[in-house]
């Protein structure tokens, strides 16, 4: 439990503590997706396997679930404003380090550093721009929050390509330690000081639990892949790891007082919902930020800048319904704006599983710009709704399981569905190439392009590529197809929500308190001043 954040003076110094603190987000989501794009080119600087190298990886995304939880703790036991500046340090100094990493094991010491460190930023911006903002403007700041959610996970993959392609992987993280760099200054100006909670107990053995059962569930959606799942001794030893870790966790929880995870959080409905619905929603985010950029280029056959531009239009998407909906969510239901972005998210991944080679590029960019109004409705719909009827206090703490739910739905997500795809790929080319053959009537009528004669050895090369093509292409819309269910799945639960009280400016201004007879020195930082 932490204290609310006070609101800065003035509009200019409010509107560069928002940047500042849309940084973070903006940091770990984008971090991760750059890394993703430049892990095969790290391979030969490092002088390490395909097996090795994906370390990088894994190591962040482990050591970023497990601290995540210990958010909420932290900030009520330093102070929001410390921990943050200490977050943004940390990742700043651990980027750096990383583009100076000469071998594997820097490298991987160098991203655990990062996702310690980066496991706060992103629950302590949420809950800090709910505090800085007045209540009626709470849908201004989800939006301004969600942007940098959303827009960090597609700006990654592309910028990380263009990084790679033209000048070093290491430039990533230049690019880290500028925006730091900046965070760091802006926040110390600008963000207020929170009085931290001396007497409040640090649950060890609970936080202890709860990492180990998230770390080791981590590891086995992020490895299963590659070591054939349940075949390796490794994921069994983890996927039991999980289990017993998870089960004495809940036990321990339900029997102890004053636990690590604040039974109060699932009292509020909305917030437990949101839950959920944050699982649900980390699929689908993830999963099409990590799909769309190949099926353009593998799949379509697109060249990488075309790719780039058309993928672009979801960002533009985003940005569009960031606007819109900081408009809507102060003057209707926030709940017709989260039905409304699941419908167009779920009406947008059923259009792209129709999608061929011959679709025009047009047809590709307003999908994906409908893709990212549906996807930036969503989120700052969801969002808005799960911390409506939360008492600010626990709004810290929540943000940090809100952000664990929506980390651990999408790796579990992606897990599942690049196993769906390899799988569907390989039967999808074993049925084509039992097709070849000097029995199939299209090859004995010439109905076949000759490029394809199957009895030339350039006509076989050039036939195998199709098939290899035309199986990816049915992998690709069997993920898709399996996406929609999602998004559509989840409008009828948003009736279980509750609609949140409509704030106006005078319903959110307080009443005079009493004027005392002596009027002592306010208390640092809890004074929140409207704007």
């Amino acid at each position: 439990m932490s204290a609310p954040v006070a609101a800065p003076a003035g509009v200019v110094s409010l509107i560069l503590l928002t940047l500042a603190l849309c940084c973070g987000p903006m940091l770990v989501f984008m971090d991760a997706g750059m890394v993703l794009m430049a892990v095969p080119h790290m391979q030969g600087s490092l002088q390490a396997t395909q097996d090795q190298v994906s370390w990088v990886t894994t190591s962040y995304f482990v050591t970023l679930a497990a601290f995540t939880p210990a958010t909420g703790w932290l900030a009520g036991r330093f102070g929001r404003k410390r921990v943050y500046l200490t977050a943004v340090a940390g990742f700043t100094v651990a980027s750096a380090l990383s583009g100076l990493a000469p071998s594997l094991g820097v490298m991987v010491a160098c991203r655990v550093a990062q996702g310690i460190f980066g496991a706060s930023m992103v629950p302590l911006a949420q809950s800090t721009l709910m505090d800085v903002y007045p209540a009626h403007k709470r849908g201004l700041a989800i939006s301004i929050f969600s942007f940098g959610g959303t827009m960090g996970p597609m700006l990654g993959p592309l910028l990380g390509g263009y990084l790679v392609e033209h000048l070093s992987w290491r430039w990533m993280f230049v690019i880290d330690v500028g925006v730091g760099v900046f965070a760091l200054m802006m926040l110390s100006l600008l963000l207020r000081f929170t009085p931290p909670e001396r007497g409040r107990a640090f649950d060890g053995v609970g936080f202890a639990l709860l990492a180990v059962t998230v770390g080791a569930l981590q590891l086995i959606l992020d490895r299963g892949e590659r070591m054939d799942w349940f075949a390796s001794p490794v994921i069994l030893t983890g996927a039991a790891i999980a289990a017993v870790g998870l089960y004495v966790f809940v036990v321990r929880t339900a029997l102890t007082p004053n636990s690590f995870f604040n039974l109060e959080l699932l009292r509020d409905r909305n917030l437990a919902l949101g839950l959920v619905f944050g699982f649900s929603f980390g699929i689908v985010q993830l999963a099409t930020v990590a799909l769309v950029p190949p099926f353009v280029l593998n799949a379509l056959g697109y060249p990488p800048d075309t790719a780039g531009l058309l993928v672009a239009y979801r960002g533009y998407g985003v940005g569009v319904a960031m606007i819109v909906c900081a408009y809507l969510l102060d003057r209707v239901d926030p709940r017709l704006v989260l039905i409304a972005g699941l419908l167009m998210t779920g009406a947008t991944l059923w259009h792209l599983s129709g999608f061929t080679a011959d679709s025009s590029a047009s047809s590709f960019a307003a999908t994906f710009f409908i893709q990212g109004a549906g996807v930036g409705s969503s989120f700052v719909g969801l969002s808005t709704i799960a911390f409506a009827t939360l008492r600010p206090q626990l709004r810290a703490e929540a943000s940090s399981f809100y952000f664990l739910a929506q980390t651990v739905g999408g790796t579990f997500g992606l897990a599942t569905l690049v196993t769906l795809f390899t799988r569907m790929r390989e039967t999808g080319q074993a049925v084509l190439v039992e097709q070849v053959n000097p029995f199939n009537p299209l090859f004995a009528e010439g109905v076949v392009p000759g490029l394809w004669d199957p009895g030339a050895e350039e006509g076989l090369a050039r036939l195998n590529e199709e098939v290899i093509r035309q199986a990816t292409m049915v992998a690709y819309i069997s993920d898709f197809q399996l996406l929609v269910l999602f998004p559509l799945a989840a409008i009828p639960a948003v009736l279980l929500l509750r609609r949140p009280p409509r704030l106006t400016a005078a319903s959110a201004r307080p009443a005079p308190a009493p004027k005392p007879a002596s009027r002592p020195e306010p208390a640092p930082g809890l004074a929140v001043r409207p704007y």
